[in-house]
């Protein structure tokens, strides 16, 4: 049997340094390990290093999330809404007022000149739509700059870091602010789209002298809307960003055209426009056309936007909505009208007030409170409680016409004496203005001459009581009104607002009207929050309300109103004057407006020397602020009667109350029909045995101890009439007479300084104190 062979392995040589198995130690000494120290830091500072990143990475985690956890979430962002202005107009829509935290109009981006944007983009981040809301590179160059200067210098912030930090986030140079500001323009980078972000940006920042985003600056520097910016004026808009009061032309005008040249010249590196349209844009002359911004300077009527925001918007609605909600409220002001009333003011060397109102509606057409807000927020108008002198009489006459009486009816002008209560045992006794009586006249011309004796026993005719009542029908809300026989002389203490209301019956045939100075508000979105309507009552008859008006329309035309007339139109009005000459005013209206002008001192110090009185000081005035209002809007020249007036025009003689011949004073006045006296003055021309059968025959009213007087001819004047008086009762019973006690009349003690410190506590309660 034949074998097959195997290959044979040759055995390998022992390497070095091993042994062979099995065989033996030589006996040679073992070498140790050499221990490495370079090696054993090296590996330790490594592993050092690896726990010192984990625990830096765990700390930044924590801290990331801590700081993620106090910013606005995805929604919150969302759901921001910048602040915006809240505008206020008058009834045409023009703008009276704008109140603003930050004075903003936004716009859409599709609404921006397109030069704006890139001009923003040349100086502020021009790879805008290229990253996704940071830069490293420039975060780190910023981060090397400040280590080096040992202080936050640079930023590096791009457009969307720039719009976080305004949003969210306060301007201090801080680390961990800085580190929000990155978290946030990431978070801003995925919810909103590039040109989202650019358009948000545009319409947040700052710009200088009071203009908060694009649309507010373009008005403020240019005078125009953002659309209409050019290439020069867009890249000087731009070149405001870095630093709006360095670079504003109104106040620097070289460093703003060193800016300006700076974003041309990044425009042109960025091959956005040629070296050609760089030279030409940056020689171009700009035409600065500077719109106030600020709150107190864009204000065409303090007094009245004072008024509404601190007794109506604010408490309504809050500071946050009013200042930053961008609300929409429509006045009844019209600036004309308010023009006209501060040209007017200018005429009063005192302080004062001037209202116009609607006597229709309410509506206050024109408000001024005062020669200058800024020095003096104490609203004449409205806060100012004044004696109103003889401009009250008006009121004491309706309610006279309203019980019955009649112009031709007769009083007597002579001396009257009331005791008053108390151990002297002293008398009340009013005088006339000239100290002077007039013996037996008519209604119609005591009114005319503001007799104090007659106004002082018609109070005693009708009790004081529906005197008052008639005043609060008609508008009067103040406190401050005596029940008491003063009231004739207008010792009650109101405000020109109420008494503008009160006037406003008169011209309205009777309705009284609340004032109303807001029309409609709306939201930011258009949304309506409210609207107002007049508040239109009856106060008086129809008739009683022609008839007084016609009175005092007669008091202009021949009376102590002349200097108020406004030719070619129907005027009425009364003057008013305290007795120590502190006070001055002149009432009235034409059709279509009510006027009152007041004129006085704060300190309650006479208005000059004895004699002075509201014909003389505030009728003028009241004449040059109606005269220029009426040629703003189309109002008619007459009154209107309705056809349900039961009266009629009737030409009497002011001496005699018989209708008047050509030898007579003569008033044209309305009286309800078949009231007024049948035959014509018996003096002056007319039948006197007719006079004597007329049933209408002009009646003459005695109070007090009227009757002992003239039945012993104890009186001052001349009998008119050949006819015994006619007896006369009170429409009802009326209340014991009330004479005035020492104890005077309210007046409010220097109030123009306490109101300052008011506006400044009112200021700081809704924050609005910076």
């Amino acid at each position: 049997m034949q074998m097959s062979e195997r290959p044979v392995q040759k055995p390998k040589a022992p390497s070095a340094g091993k042994k062979e198995p099995g065989a033996l130690d030589s006996g040679a000494p073992k070498k140790k390990k050499k221990f490495s120290l370079f090696k054993f830091i090296f590996q330790l500072l490594f592993v050092l290093m690896i726990l010192a990143g984990a625990a830096i990475s765990v700390f930044a985690a924590f801290y990331l999330r801590e700081v993620s956890q106090t910013l606005p979430t995805a929604t919150e962002i969302m759901a921001y809404r910048s602040s915006v202005a809240s505008v206020i107009y008058d009834r045409n829509g023009e703008a009276v007022a704008r109140l603003f935290t930050e004075n903003r109009q936004p716009v859409e981006l599709r609404n921006i000149s397109p030069w704006v944007i890139q001009s923003t983009l040349a100086a502020e981040d021009s790879s805008f739509y290229q990253h996704g809301g940071i830069r490293l590179l420039s975060i780190a160059r910023a981060f090397i700059e400040n280590v080096s200067s040992r202080g936050i210098r640079q930023g590096g912030s791009t457009i969307t870091q720039q719009l976080a930090r305004n949003l969210f986030l306060s301007q201090e140079r801080k680390f961990d602010r800085k580190i929000k500001e990155i978290i946030l323009a990431i978070r801003m980078e995925q919810i909103f789209t590039k040109d989202r972000i650019m358009e948000m940006y545009l319409n947040t920042i700052y710009f200088g002298h009071g203009a908060w985003g694009v649309d507010t600056a373009a008005r403020t520097y240019f005078g125009k809307t953002a659309s209409e910016l050019t290439l020069p004026e867009a890249a000087m808009i731009a070149g405001l960003i870095a630093a709006p009061g360095r670079y504003s032309p109104l106040s620097n005008f070289e460093n703003s055209k060193s800016r300006q040249w700076y974003v041309l010249d990044r425009l042109v590196t960025l091959g956005w426009i040629s070296d050609e349209q760089r030279k030409e844009a940056y020689a171009t002359e700009l035409v600065f056309r500077h719109t106030p911004n600020r709150v107190q300077e864009y204000n065409r009527a303090p007094y009245f936007v004072a008024h509404i925001l601190f007794n109506d918007l604010l408490p309504k609605y809050g500071p946050d909505l009013v200042y930053a909600g961008g609300m929409e409220i429509y006045t009844t002001l019209d600036l004309k009208m308010q023009e006209a009333a501060e040209n007017a003011m200018k005429g009063l060397k005192s302080q004062g007030a001037i209202v116009g109102m609607n006597p229709e509606t309410g509506e206050v057409l024109a408000l001024v409170g005062g020669h200058d807000f800024a020095k003096s927020k104490f609203n004449r108008a409205t806060q100012a409680y004044r004696q109103p002198g003889s401009g009250f009489k008006p009121v004491v006459y309706a309610t006279a016409i309203d019980s019955g009486l009649l112009p031709s009816d007769h009083f007597l002008d002579m001396k009257i004496e009331y005791e008053k209560k108390g151990p002297k045992q002293t008398t009340w006794s009013p005088g006339n203005y000239d100290g002077k009586f007039n013996g037996e006249v008519t209604l119609q011309y005591a009114l005319i001459r503001s007799l104090n004796t007659v106004a002082v026993r018609l109070i005693d005719y009708l009790g004081a009581g529906p005197v008052v009542a008639m005043a609060r029908r008609m508008g009067v809300v103040s406190q401050h009104l005596p029940e008491d026989l003063s009231l004739a002389l207008g010792a009650a203490s109101v405000t020109p607002l109420e008494m503008a209301a009160v006037f406003s019956v008169f011209a309205n045939n009777g309705n009284s009207v609340e004032p109303l100075m807001i029309r409609e508000i709306r939201s930011a979105n258009g949304d309506m929050l409210e609207t107002r309507r007049p508040h239109v009552r009856e106060a008086l008859s129809v008739e009683s309300a022609i008839t007084v008006r016609s009175m005092l329309v007669d008091a202009v035309r021949a009376g102590t109103g002349r200097k108020a007339l406004i030719p070619d139109r129907e005027t009425f009005g009364k003057t008013g004057t305290t007795n120590d000459y502190t006070d001055a005013w002149f009432l009235g209206g034409v059709p279509g407006l009510v006027a009152v002008v007041y004129a006085g001192n704060d300190d309650h110090t006479p208005l000059g020397k004895r004699n002075v009185t509201g014909g003389d000081i505030a009728a003028p005035v009241w004449n040059a602020f109606v005269a220029a209002a009426v040629k703003t809007v189309d109002l008619p020249k007459q009154f209107d009667i309705p056809s349900n007036a039961d009266v009629e025009a009737v030409s009497i003689c002011r001496t005699t109350g018989f209708r008047a011949n050509k030898g007579c004073s003569a008033a044209t006045v309305y009286m309800r029909k078949g009231a007024a006296p049948q035959t014509s003055c018996p003096i002056h021309g007319g039948d006197m045995y007719a006079s004597t059968t007329d049933p209408n025959a002009p009646r003459l009213v005695l109070v007090h101890n009227d009757s002992e007087l003239y039945s012993a001819g104890m009186y001052t004047g001349t009998q008119l009439v050949e006819t015994p008086p006619v007896a006369v009762t009170a429409p009802k019973p009326k209340q014991d007479v009330v004479v005035p006690e020492s104890t005077g009349v309210y007046k409010d003690p220097n109030p123009a300084v306490t109101v300052e410190d008011r506006y400044q506590q009112l200021l700081k309660q809704y924050g609005l104190s910076n």
